[in-house]
């Protein structure tokens, strides 16, 4: 009864979250904020994000499409009463006008009395590092981060041929039990007294809480640099004398498909050796993300495109937008999506034959669902050339993938399937 009881919480929990009804209510911005392409049924959204408060976090970490979208929203929101509240650690500077012009109040808070970060930028590639990294790992908590998968199981391969043994990967490519599972290793590790390394990628930038003694990175964007960095020294009580952040600017992977290339670039120019605190972050996504800088990008063309769309839709002209379902895959900064090894089929098909017999139960169904989606992950439409369009049922947008998968490594697609191998594109 009391196991009865509390899965009828949980679902009713479910319902009136799916249905905006609870006080507080936790969501991506693809949930709610697509009420800005007035589709047919979007004042339900609307009206609720009207009367609702708001809170956006790390409006910087989004795709410029996506970024357009949002800050749109915002705009109808706040002239018509709405009210918001962004809090992120970097902001896109190129936004201030149109923030300000909209009644956006700045505020700065800087809990940092002096710099967390010692950085020594690095002109050549990590992979001549690795010796060294394993050197500092015997003796201090090391966390390595690469711009991709790719890159990542790259390097931990170089470490093990360096000699290192077992060392441990984390990034987006493995199925949902395995992730689940390392994410609790990996907090574990550094909230422990143990010494070696971890790589991983951006992933650690926003869904971690760790604090490694020494950062080694590729360059990435400066908003992205500046959050994995985050991950170092974190609380602020390790010494910063010598360098505990070192950046490698040559040879770096996701330059094109990861990040926008004029991004990377303009980020290496303002680079600087020695300590960086708060002011200095600032300035250098604020040179990064102004207009100046932006104007005439790929980036600018993308966000001034979305952004006169939504506009127009706002003034009177007609959404091409028929459903809730199409806005919300415009919304999303790259098109993914979901998919289970191979290797899974056959213990997947057997929960499929299960989910299919418990039609009418509702609950059972969705702990049937759930335990599908622990053998999945999503993977960014960008990141394969043709993807075997499988679905493992009719009414499922899942997909069974080709690949080599292992706990160890996670998933590698095929090499003629794999676009990070096309690096440097604008």
């Amino acid at each position: 009864d009391i196991q009865n009881n509390q899965e009828g919480t949980a679902f009713l929990n479910y319902f009136l979250s799916r249905n905006f009804a609870k006080p507080i209510i936790i969501s991506t911005p693809d949930q709610l904020m697509h009420f800005v392409f007035r589709y047919k049924g979007f004042e339900k959204y609307y009206a609720t994000a009207l009367y609702s408060r708001l809170v956006i976090d790390e409006l910087q970490s989004y795709d410029p499409i996506t970024l357009a979208f949002m800050v749109q929203g915002l705009e109808v929101l706040a002239q018509n009463g709405g009210k918001f509240l962004v809090m992120t650690a970097t902001f896109p500077e190129f936004l201030r006008e149109r923030f300000e012009n909209i009644g956006v109040e700045f505020k700065t808070f800087n809990t940092q009395e002096k710099p967390y970060h010692h950085v020594q930028v690095i002109d050549d590639s990590i992979d001549n590092y690795v010796e060294k990294i394993i050197e500092i790992s015997q003796k201090a908590k090391v966390l390595v981060v690469a711009n991709t998968v790719r890159k990542a199981i790259e390097l931990k391969k170089k470490f093990e041929e360096a000699g290192l043994q077992n060392v441990k990967l984390l990034h987006s490519r493995f199925i949902l039990k395995d992730r689940k599972k390392k994410e609790r290793e990996i907090i574990k590790f550094f909230n422990s007294q143990e010494k070696g390394l971890w790589i991983t990628t951006q992933l650690a930038e926003v869904s971690l809480d760790l604090d490694a003694d020494y950062l080694f990175t590729e360059l990435s964007t400066a908003d992205s640099l500046i959050q994995r960095m985050g991950r170092c020294n974190r609380k602020g009580q390790k010494p910063t004398d010598e360098p505990n952040v070192f950046v490698f600017t040559k040879d770096c992977s996701g330059v094109g498909p990861v990040y926008y290339k004029h991004l990377h670039e303009s980020t290496l120019k303002n680079l600087k050796d020695g300590l960086w605190d708060w002011n200095f972050k600032w300035k250098l996504v604020k040179k990064v993300y102004s207009e100046s800088a932006l104007r005439g990008t790929k980036y600018w063309e993308r966000f001034k495109k979305a952004e006169s769309y939504i506009k127009n839709l706002w003034e009177g002209a007609d959404s091409l937008i028929r459903s809730k379902s199409e806005a919300q895959d415009l919304f999303r900064d790259i098109n993914a999506v979901q998919v289970i090894p191979e290797k899974f089929k056959e213990e997947v098909e057997s929960i499929i034959q299960e989910w299919e017999k418990a039609k009418g139960d509702f609950v059972r169904r969705t702990k049937l669902l759930n335990n599908i989606l622990e053998y999945s992950f999503s993977l960014p439409v960008w990141s394969i050339k043709e993807l075997e369009k499988q679905k493992i049922h009719d009414r499922l947008g899942i997909y069974y993938i080709e690949g080599d998968y292992s706990e160890d490594i996670g998933f590698v697609l095929k090499p003629t399937v794999d676009t990070e191998q096309v690096e440097n594109i604008l």
